[in-house]
C-alpha cells in the first residue's frame, strides 16, 4: 500500500509538471508541419523499441531479474523499473500537448537534434545521471505491475501518434540535457532511450557472474 501510495503521489506531481514543461513555453511555430512518414517512422520504432524490450527480458528468473554486477549499477529490474517510469512520465507530457502555444519560426537545427537524440542518446559512452523522478526505487509491488505500466504507457503514446491531429512539431517542453525539444523528438527520445537500456542489459547479462539460470 505504501509503494502505491508513493506512486500516485509522484505520478500527481508529475502531472503538474508535464502541464508546466509542454503547456505554455516560449518557442517558435515550425513553418513546416509534421509529417505522415515521421509519423510512420514513430509508429515504427515505437513498436519495435518495446517487442526488443520485452523480448530481451522475457524468461529471466529471480536471480537473472535482480543480478547486479557491483552495488551501485543497476539490475535488469532496476533498468525495467527506470523504463517503466520514463514512459509514465514522457507519456503524462505527452498527454498534455498541444493545450499551450504554438511556437512562430521555424526552429533552425531541428534535423541535427533529431539525430542527436536518435543516435547520440544510445551511445553508452556518454553517461547521464538519471532523475530522482525516474530513479528505480521499488516503486512496483511486482515485474508484472511494473511491465504492465510500461506496455499501458507506450500505448497510450502509440495511440496519440497513429490518431492525433495535433502538429507534434509546433510545441516544445524542456528536457535537461537536450533543451527546448518538439513532440515529435519526446516521442523519438522514448525510443531511443529504451534501445540505449537494451544495450545496458546486454552489458548485465555478459558479465561472468551473471546467474546461468
Amino acid at each position: 500500500m505504501r509503494t502505491e501510495l508513493n506512486r500516485i503521489a509522484r505520478l500527481a506531481t508529475l502531472a503538474v509538471i508535464g502541464g508546466i514543461l509542454l503547456g505554455a513555453l516560449p518557442g517558435v511555430v515550425a513553418a513546416q508541419s509534421w509529417t505522415a512518414e515521421e509519423r510512420e517512422t514513430l509508429l515504427d520504432a515505437l513498436e519495435a523499441s518495446a517487442k526488443d524490450l520485452m523480448t530481451s527480458i522475457d524468461g529471466l528468473s529471480e536471480a537473472q531479474w535482480t543480478f547486479q554486477q557491483t552495488a551501485d549499477q543497476w539490475s535488469v529490474q532496476q533498468v525495467t523499473e527506470h523504463l517503466a517510469l520514463t514512459e509514465e512520465l514522457i507519456g503524462g507530457l505527452l498527454a498534455g500537448l498541444g493545450s499551450g502555444d504554438k511556437v512562430d519560426t521555424w526552429r533552425e537545427g531541428r534535423a541535427e537534434i533529431d539525430a542527436m537524440i536518435r543516435e547520440g542518446l544510445q551511445d553508452r559512452s556518454q553517461r547521464f545521471q538519471a532523475p530522482e523522478s525516474v530513479t528505480p526505487m521499488d516503486n512496483y509491488d511486482s515485474r508484472e505491475e511494473m511491465l504492465k505500466a510500461f506496455k499501458d504507457s507506450r500505448t497510450g503514446v502509440m495511440e496519440l501518434v497513429k490518431s492525433t491531429d495535433i502538429d507534434l512539431r509546433a510545441y516544445t517542453g524542456e528536457h535537461p540535457a537536450f533543451g527546448a525539444i518538439d513532440g515529435h523528438q519526446w516521442v523519438l527520445l522514448l525510443t531511443s532511450h529504451v534501445w540505449r537500456h537494451l544495450d545496458q542489459i546486454a552489458e548485465v547479462k555478459a558479465d561472468p557472474g551473471y546467474p546461468s539460470h
